[in-house]
């Protein structure tokens, strides 16, 4: 049985549906379940102390606090976006998870059963994360195997404080597997261990298990549309959505205000939609003629349902918090450059660009492969030593 460790409990349709991903890819190896731990339990002293004295952390929960406040006197608003906290949270049912524990007795307990403990993906390796000591898996004892598949640091480059850190812990793992080229690269310049670039696990599914999942959603939007789905708040972002929307006569579906409030969505919207589960996410993704996206995940179905999509970056390149480097890997690796644009870019050109996603299939096919063997390899290897 293999126990997967991975932030499945964010309010977010990447997240939620990267869970499931990684619970069925790893289930074909003689079981796997996600480990359904609380982690504000975690009264280890690493965890203790990370969390009580982590700048980034306590910063993290004053604006979290700060935000939700505003929000507050927008009612509106407010209700809308519990609305789509419910509906996003709806698909934990999809999920196969342990037995629900509390604290570390509890938790030393559970993974008894465990003959591999597999952390990933997302961007359970940001800093925050590894501050709180739960992702790094050092709670697990060492005749269980650990590894990790496809893990993201979520930037390019670790902050010299936190460097002794990340090296005690990448250096407890049996294998690594990380999502971005950047990943790797921190890796080995850390602990001159070699890492593998490995697919996100929704890219380890095909097109046709995606289906069984869009088939559980009731959406119907029942006209031509683009559907916008912005994460950041870069008003050119959604200028460019609104002219392709002119030039192909197309009504723009967008998800408003989903990381920070932001006027322009509501101001380019035809349909505004709130109650709208990961299901629904796909099947907006599957049926829409465009999307317009700043969002990894978006851009990962897009690609498996092989529809025409936009790709702005988020960040801007100075942005030490940027994430465009988990962007990058995916349109580099699969040779889609062409559908990463900016706010200058032609929309016609656009429109007219042809991406021969039968190519594409074929490299994603090639690189699945890869991710496969690394998969194989590692629980094979590991000091468990078999696949069941």
């Amino acid at each position: 049985m293999i126990g997967i460790v991975t932030p499945y409990k964010v309010n977010n349709y990447g997240t939620k549906l990267q869970a499931y991903a990684m619970q069925k890819l790893f289930d074909q190896y003689g079981g796997a379940e996600i480990v359904n731990f609380l982690t504000k339990s975690d009264t280890r002293t690493s965890a203790l102390f990370g969390k009580m004295f982590s700048l980034d952390i306590w910063s993290h929960k004053i604006q979290s606090r700060i935000k939700n406040e505003k929000l507050k006197k927008n009612q509106e608003l407010y209700s809308n976006l519990k609305i789509r906290e419910c509906a996003i949270n709806s698909f934990d049912n999809f999920l196969v998870k342990s037995d629900y524990v509390v604290g570390n007795k509890a938790l030393n307990q559970l993974i008894k059963k465990y003959d591999y403990i597999v952390c990933g993906s997302d961007q359970l390796w940001a800093p925050r994360n590894v501050i709180a000591d739960y992702f790094t898996l050092t709670w697990v004892p060492d005749n269980i195997g650990k590894i990790s598949y496809a893990a993201s640091f979520g930037l390019s480059k670790i902050p010299n404080s936190l460097k002794r850190k990340y090296i005690n812990y990448l250096s407890t793992f049996d294998d690594i597997a990380v999502r971005e080229n950047t990943g790797k690269e921190i890796v080995e310049s850390l602990i001159k261990k070699e890492a593998t670039v490995t697919l996100d696990p929704t890219l380890m599914l095909d097109a046709d298990t995606w289906m069984n999942v869009v088939q559980k959603s009731k959406m119907k939007i029942g006209e031509k549309y683009i559907f916008c789905y912005l994460l950041g708040t870069n008003p050119k972002h959604r200028s460019w959505a609104k002219q392709l929307a002119k030039e192909t006569g197309c009504k723009i579906v967008i998800l408003p205000h989903f990381i920070d409030y932001c006027k322009e969505d509501s101001e380019i919207a035809d349909v505004e939609l709130y109650d709208v589960t990961p299901c629904d996410f796909l099947k907006l993704i599957l049926e829409a003629d465009y999307i317009v996206t700043d969002s990894f995940h978006a851009t990962v179905f897009s690609t498996i349902f092989n529809r025409k999509v936009a790709v702005f970056e988020r960040f801007k390149e100075d942005n030490m918090g940027s994430t465009n480097s988990r962007i990058y890997s995916l349109i580099h690796n699969l040779n889609i450059e062409a559908e990463l644009i900016d706010e200058n870019s032609s929309v016609n050109d656009f429109i007219n660009l042809h991406v021969d996603y039968e190519i594409v299939g074929q490299r994603l096919e090639s690189i699945r492969k890869d991710s496969f063997e690394y998969i194989e390899t590692a629980l094979k290897s590991n000091k468990c030593g078999r696949i069941r």
